[in-house]
């Protein structure tokens, strides 16, 4: 387990939103953000995340290298999604609402899942084509790629569907196309 993890600051639950973002502030991983709002989502995902995997019946997908990489993929997922580096994909409903809805709905249980299933082949395969002579930090590549991809699998969920605010809240509505 990281030392992220072990430090007991992580991942308890017991927290006030305030005392997690933080928190996370002081890992690092927040540096850069400055909207706000975006700052205390992608702290409050991690500290999703930590949870998750703190509480974890089976640790064994979160050992290795895993549980140091899924924060930084985290924050890099989300950022993307808030940046509307993928608009692209989006085919459907107001862009400015659908992107904050999407920011919105994102879960750390869904990273978390969706890593899970991506993680170990991704970093063999980058391992295996990088070899030792080259200096190309290949876990860092192998995190940028299931970021993306991440981000993509995430935003073809929403495909023929609208996001729509209602009150503090966002839900989907399927408008019958894509998908």
């Amino acid at each position: 387990m990281s030392e992220l993890i072990k430090s007991g600051l992580f991942g308890m639950g017991d927290k006030t939103k305030e005392e997690t973002i933080l928190n996370w502030t002081t890992t690092n991983l927040l540096d850069g953000i400055k909207d706000k709002t975006l700052k205390d989502k992608v702290a409050l995902t991690l500290e999703d995340a930590a949870n998750i995997m703190v509480n974890a019946v089976d640790y064994t997908p979160y050992c290795g290298q895993f549980d140091m990489m899924i924060f930084p993929i985290i924050r890099r997922v989300i950022c993307s999604i808030h940046s509307g580096e993928f608009h692209y994909m989006m085919i459907s409903g107001d862009y400015e609402n659908s992107k904050a809805g999407l920011v919105d709905l994102l879960t750390a249980d869904f990273i978390v899942k969706e890593t899970v299933k991506i993680y170990t082949p991704t970093l063999e395969f980058f391992k295996n084509i990088y070899s030792d002579e080259v200096e190309i930090d290949f876990e860092a590549e192998a995190c940028a790629f299931i970021s993306k991809t991440i981000s993509q699998m995430y935003l073809r969920e929403f495909r023929g569907k609208n996001i729509v605010k209602v009150g503090d809240n966002y839900i989907t509505v399927n408008t019958g196309l894509g998908n």
